[in-house]
């Protein structure tokens, strides 16, 4: 069976899913590039570059695969590039985003941008899970830089491929016997103990639009607590604990709403799962978001809690059924797997330059 070195930073449900698919078709040898501290860094480095020298050059590698471009990249390329390996970077979001204003995206760093630039120039071969990550405009926050995606930080060869992400309807879908409330409002934003991740969610947006808007509930999942200066919260908010699948199905079919007004994202997974569970979403005017909502929810032009607000009480979609009929026809798992594989066959077959 063919080998693949598959390297990441850090192992979730983006990652394994990617490892579970390579795994079919090759012996996928994983490389975690694990630091807490800024310092770690270069240990970190120094432990690939040891693996290059004395473990990865007794095999026979037939691919290098990068999740995400950083510096968990660098020494595998490099190692690629001198040994003639066809190599990947898949570009999910952070990687193609430059927003000083909340301290995110690899290019707000000059080093971490220099890197990532790096990663791509030693690859070539890209694939963006939307569009827009190679190129945007955005106009979402005036306070942040107009163009966004890989082009507009990175001007080197690039070889792009476009593999959106794929979900299976049998797993995530409404459960008949719960009752969904209406006007209830759900976001499964991750963990909210920075400022940073507060921002980037939307969370405090949905604080303020949630003081507008006392006819609606906001229930957020990922955190019990909040930086202290977000308190004390609205009535109608309610922080959720980080869920499970199974429970995060629950919490979906309970919901007549699902939020992503995201400052920035690529093509967020729990977005179309809570469409799956035939939530109505309602989503901001960046990277991915508006092309997966489709016709079937709204779409939030500016960050604004009055614009959020605006759109939940002027809504006239009132069926999620559409958002599932939508994600169920347009990004299968089986769709995501024939493209994937088919790019990795593209980049096998072509002769190394």
């Amino acid at each position: 069976m063919k080998q693949v070195l598959y390297a990441y930073q850090k192992l979730n449900a983006i990652t394994q899913r990617d490892i579970d698919l390579l795994g079919t078709n090759y012996k996928v040898s994983i490389n975690a590039f694990f630091y807490r501290k800024k310092t770690g860094v270069l240990k970190a480095l120094w432990k690939d570059f040891w693996k290059a020298l004395f473990v990865w050059n007794k095999a026979d590698f037939s691919l290098i695969v990068v999740r995400f471009a950083g510096y968990h990249g660098l020494i595998p390329l490099i190692f690629a590039k001198l040994n003639k390996i066809p190599a990947l970077v898949i570009v999910g979001g952070t990687d193609a985003a430059c927003l000083p204003g909340i301290n995110y995206g690899n290019y707000r760093n000059k080093l971490l941008g220099f890197i990532s630039n790096s990663n791509f120039r030693l690859a070539k071969n890209t694939i963006f899970v939307h569009e827009s990550l190679i190129y945007q405009k955005y106009t979402y926050d005036v306070n942040e830089p107009s163009e966004q995606g890989v082009k507009a930080f990175y001007k080197g060869p690039l070889k792009p491929f476009v593999v959106h992400n794929g979900y299976d309807a049998d797993v995530f879908k409404p459960i008949d016997n719960i009752e969904r409330q209406p006007k209830a409002c759900i976001t499964a934003a991750g963990d909210l103990s920075t400022d940073v991740m507060v921002r980037r969610k939307g969370v405090d947006v949905i604080l303020k639009t949630a003081r507008l808007c006392p006819e609606f509930t906001f229930t957020l999942v990922g955190s019990l607590s909040l930086p202290s200066h977000y308190y004390p919260l609205p009535n109608n908010v309610t922080l959720v604990d980080f869920l499970g699948r199974d429970a995060l199905i629950k919490a979906f079919s309970s919901h007549q709403y699902y939020l992503q007004i995201s400052m920035f994202e690529g093509f967020p997974n729990a977005l179309s799962e809570a469409m799956l569970c035939e939530c109505i979403p309602v989503g901001s005017s960046v990277s991915g978001i508006p092309f997966i909502i489709g016709n079937t929810g709204v779409v939030v032009g500016k960050r604004s809690a009055e614009s959020l607000a605006n759109a939940l009480k002027n809504n006239m979609i009132k069926d999620g059924k559409l958002a599932r009929d939508r994600i169920k026809q347009s990004f299968t798992w089986e769709m995501r797997v024939n493209n994937f594989m088919s790019v990795i066959d593209a980049i096998e077959k072509e002769t190394y330059k």
